[in-house]
Order: C-alpha cells, then structure tokens, then sequence
C-alpha cells in the first residue's frame, strides 16, 4: 500500500514539475496568438517579447525568398518568406508554399547558419535591404494543437494519479 502512495506521489509531483517547467509555452497555447502592432514591431527586440511569443503580425507585403529547408529524417519542407513591415523586414518560417501579408507563429531567435546564408544572401543580392531584417523570426506554425492534447492528457493522468492516492491512502487507514 505504502508503495502506491509513493508512485502515485511522484507522479503528481512530476507532472507538476512538467507543469511549472512549461508553464510559458502552456500560457501561449491557452492565450496565444498576441497581436503584435506593426509599428512597435520595427524596432523590438527578442526580449521585448517576454512571455508572449505566440504572435501575430500583419505585414504590408510577403514575398518568397527562394530558401527552402529540408530535413532528410522526417523528410520536412519549410519554406523562407520576407515579410515586409514598414521598412522593416522580419523572416517568416512557414511549411506552406504561399503565406497571406497576416502571418501567425512563434517568435524566435535567428540561428547563425540561417542569418549567414538567408538573410547574407538575400542582403548581398538586394543591398537596400542591408540592415532591414529585425533581429529575430517567426516561425508560422501553429504547435497549440499539441499543447492542447498534452494539457488534456496531462491533467487527465493527473486525477487518475490524485484519485489512487488518496484511495490509497484510506486503505491504510
């Protein structure tokens, strides 16, 4: 009996500790996507950002960039956009092959392999857009979905273990 209590404990502490530890990305799932205003957007940065993420963001005009990204293990295609923002231009991750000017996903941080050869070429053969790109992307997926089947799950195995514990814990009364 006694082991019981002890499982079903941990198992309630670990799912709040999973809790705890994405408690970010569960509060964009829920809330997401936060409008982002066009105009503040052309000079943020990533920290600027906090624990709103999960944006959305209207562009004046989205053109492709002629970079595609694949992966060989899950045999992905992620297509490269530059969506234009005033006199700003913010590159936009997308798995679709055409993106409308109103564009939603997740804000993230440029990795260095995709700033050298997107964004350096895109700035080497187009030099007005040298120093145009904002410091950061958009990833246009929306993960929400996976959230919410781990917060229904999560919250389901949650009660399945709160319930044995305390049944548990009568039977040794």
């Amino acid at each position: 009996m006694r082991r019981g209590i002890r499982v079903y404990a941990l198992l309630i502490l670990l799912l709040l500790a999973l809790a705890i530890f994405n408690a970010r990305y569960f509060y964009n799932v829920i809330w997401g996507p936060f409008p982002l205003d066009p105009r503040a957007l052309a000079s943020a940065q990533l920290s600027d950002f906090g624990e709103n993420y999960f944006v959305t963001v209207q562009g004046d005009d989205i053109l492709h960039s002629g970079f595609i990204k694949r992966t060989i293990q899950s045999a992905n295609v992620n297509n490269f956009f530059v969506l234009f923002i005033g006199s700003r231009a913010l590159l936009v991750e997308a798995k679709a092959n055409a993106l409308d000017r109103h564009v939603t996903g997740e804000i993230k941080p440029i990795p260095p392999d995709i700033r050298a050869q997107i964004i350096g070429e895109i700035e080497t053969t187009l030099p007005k857009l040298q120093g145009a790109f904002l410091p950061f992307m958009l990833k246009a997926t929306d993960s929400r979905m996976l959230g919410w089947v781990e917060m229904i799950l999560g919250g389901a195995l949650f009660g399945f273990a709160t319930m044995n514990l305390f049944k548990s814990a009568r039977k040794i009364k």
